[in-house]
């Protein structure tokens, strides 16, 4: 079950191979783990239906990383197939298409060539998250609450910020504020 929706059978096993590679991740050093070519090639193919955001995002000497977007409306490209190729297109002029190792000018008129195998970038949505933890927590001893991403063939993983024990907000006391009688100071234009 994938945001209220049923998976097929293909979508379960990548959604099994993510849970399979995060746990993989959990066991190293490092929080990661490399990824084979062909379940990058299939997750990029079913990004929609699992819940994946995909850019490509080029190195610039000048500027730095920079996500690879259309120069005529600035959206980031999609993944499409085209003659069963996979290459990236803007979702608004369908003229403007990006292919494998192809020439691409940065902001700053450098030319960057976009090489897919090391510029994809995935990142989950909350659907797939959600999905994988309750999947994760559903065996035993395996439960993750964190995030990952995919840069070029490896998933790298972000564990989710814990607040520091010791630190405290108003926002903490709301549910007391009427008996402790907690009230903010409202400075006005004149006070400051």
């Amino acid at each position: 079950n994938l945001g209220g929706r049923k998976v097929n059978t293909a979508q379960r096993s990548l959604i099994e191979a993510l849970a399979k590679m995060i746990i993989i991740a959990r066991g190293s050093r490092r929080n990661e783990t490399d990824l084979d070519i062909e379940l990058i090639d299939y997750l990029v193919g079913q990004y929609r239906q699992l819940d994946l955001v995909p850019a490509l995002e080029a190195h610039c000497e000048n500027c730095g990383d920079y996500l690879i977007r259309c120069p005529l409306c600035q959206s980031p490209y999609e993944p499409v197939e085209q003659n069963q190729q996979i290459v990236f297109q803007c979702p608004n002029h369908q003229d403007q298409i990006i292919q494998d190792h192809q020439t691409i000018q940065c902001e700053c008129a450098a030319e960057l060539e976009g090489t897919f195998s090391s510029d994809l970038r995935l990142f989950p949505g909350a659907e797939i998250l959600k999905t994988l933890h309750e999947f994760l927590a559903s065996m035993e001893n395996q439960g993750y609450d964190g995030t990952f991403v995919i840069i070029a063939n490896v998933l790298w993983l972000i564990p989710r910020r814990r607040k520091p024990a010791n630190r405290y907000s108003l926002e903490d006391f709301r549910s007391c504020r009427l008996r402790a009688h907690l009230n903010q100071r409202h400075i006005t234009e004149k006070g400051k």
